[in-house]
């Protein structure tokens, strides 16, 4: 009876720790607030690695609000995309997960495997599709 019941809670660990990982965020920091019951973390001069996107930000200031799945990047941000090979600098960039697209709200620099270079103002990046686009002008 015990091994019964021992081997249905290593199964039900297994099934359940194997969605909590993918899923993982993880964040480096010189200083970190949790706020919202844990709904809300703050992580100052942070770099953020979200593991199964193959994704490093590095910023002064991020904020992941967890139930919406999105992650607010502010001051000096560096979006490190390996999947895609691409990299964003701005000063603010909001990463919605679910949706996987990337929104930079201000003057916004892209270099595409070290072959293109995009600058523009409030850009989309929808991952899924691997397509950048604003209405603004861009060079």
């Amino acid at each position: 009876m015990r091994i019964n019941k021992l081997f249905i809670y290593l199964t039900f660990l297994f099934f359940t720790t194997s969605t909590l990982f993918s899923d993982e965020i993880e964040f480096e920091a010189s200083n970190m607030d949790i706020k919202d019951d844990g709904n809300t973390i703050l992580a100052y001069n942070s770099k953020t690695i979200i593991l199964n996107e193959n994704i490093t930000i590095t910023s002064k200031k991020a904020k992941y609000i967890k139930d919406k799945k999105i992650i607010i990047f502010e001051d000096d941000v560096f979006f490190d995309d390996k999947k895609n090979k691409l990299t964003i600098q701005s000063q603010k960039i909001s990463y919605d997960k679910d949706k996987d697209l990337i929104y930079s709200n201000n003057e916004t620099f892209f270099d595409i495997e070290n072959k293109y270079k995009i600058k523009s103002n409030d850009v989309f990046f929808n991952r899924k599709i691997n397509e950048i686009y604003s209405d603004k002008a861009t060079t």
